[in-house]
């Protein structure tokens, strides 16, 4: 039997390491959107890192880098949302799936919510963050489903695109 979980909050993936597991990240309004969004248009990698001094060294190294990001990843309405929406499209694939509680707390959100949409997302606390910067028209790009052909794959310390028939 597969088990389907989510994790609330970074700091879980010390309790419990994805070893040997297929993992996910979601941070829908910004990374997760961004860093596909870029692959997508033909960024060779995006290159995750904890702190701000951590990315200026990475830049420093590939002058035609682009710094971008944020600090302060927490509990979050609009990655929850998502969460539960791919939960919800998982287990109609997944045979026999067994959903950890933080899961079905996911899926529950997003069946209440339906699927996310920019509206929808415009009323979080990332998507009133967004709008308060003059970005509200990012949340359409945000609320899109199955719109690229790339999904980002961790593969030799960064995140390279992944296109259907590739091996992840």
């Amino acid at each position: 039997m597969s088990a389907i979980d989510v994790l609330w909050l970074p700091g879980e993936l010390a309790i419990d390491p994805p070893r040997g597991r297929a993992t996910i990240v979601i941070d829908v309004i910004r990374a997760t959107t961004s860093i596909a969004t870029a692959l997508a248009a033909g960024a060779d990698r995006v290159i995750p890192v904890p702190t701000v001094e951590k990315a200026r060294k990475e830049a420093a190294r590939d002058g035609e880098a682009l710094l971008c990001g944020e600090r302060r990843g927490r509990v979050s309405m609009d990655d929850a949302w998502c969460a539960g929406h791919l939960v919800g499209r998982l287990v109609q694939t997944v045979a026999e799936a067994e959903l950890t509680d933080g899961a079905r707390a996911a899926q529950a959100l997003s069946a209440r919510l339906g699927p996310p949409t920019a509206t929808g997302l415009a009323g979080t606390a990332a998507g009133r963050a967004l709008r308060a910067i003059g970005r509200s028209a990012d949340l359409a790009a945000c609320a899109r489903l199955d719109d690229l052909e790339v999904v980002p794959v961790w593969r030799g310390g960064a995140l390279v695109g992944s296109r259907g028939g590739e091996d992840a």
